[in-house]
């Protein structure tokens, strides 16, 4: 794992590398497709979520209480349909108490600009960590919405 820059991050794993070879290769099948994208998924949640914050609690164990810690804010994983649901059930798997919203989006084929066609978040969503999902990269398109969506989601939620 090496820090790119102070917004991106690259992860390198053996084990993330192994799938990529696996998702990369133009005979895979459908279905080992699916298993890689999610084991990938399953390994970056630990280098996504480690700065997320926690509270101190006590539980209570059969010999003792002790402290532990559970997440502070509730966490919404939000795909990019389509191609972020393949990452999200790998990030569900790992947080299984998270919750799920959707954004949909397109490319408007005259400006090739991409276009919000469905969004659906929890009310509380301001009230929670968000993990935005989408696999894809290729024009750039998309992380320039993401990155206006994400100063929006921040400046006024009740506009959504």
């Amino acid at each position: 794992m090496s820090p790119v820059n102070d917004r991106v991050t690259v992860v390198s794993h053996p084990l993330i590398g192994r799938s990529l070879a696996v998702l990369r290769d133009h005979a895979t099948a459908c279905t080992s497709f699916r298993v890689h994208l999610r084991l990938v998924a399953r390994l970056m949640t630990f280098r996504v979520t480690q700065d997320l914050a926690v509270n101190e609690v006590t539980v209570t164990t059969p010999l003792q209480d002790t402290q532990s810690h559970q997440l502070r804010r509730a966490v919404v994983l939000v795909p990019i349909l389509r191609a972020g649901m393949g990452m999200a059930d790998g990030l569900q798997d790992m947080i299984p108490d998270a919750c799920v919203a959707h954004i949909g989006l397109a490319r408007d084929e005259k400006t090739l600009q991409p276009q919000t066609y469905y969004q659906r978040f929890p009310k509380d969503l301001d009230q929670s960590d968000v993990l935005l999902i989408d696999p894809m990269l290729a024009t750039g398109g998309a992380v320039s919405w993401r990155r206006s969506f994400l100063s929006k989601l921040v400046l006024n939620l009740s506009a959504l």
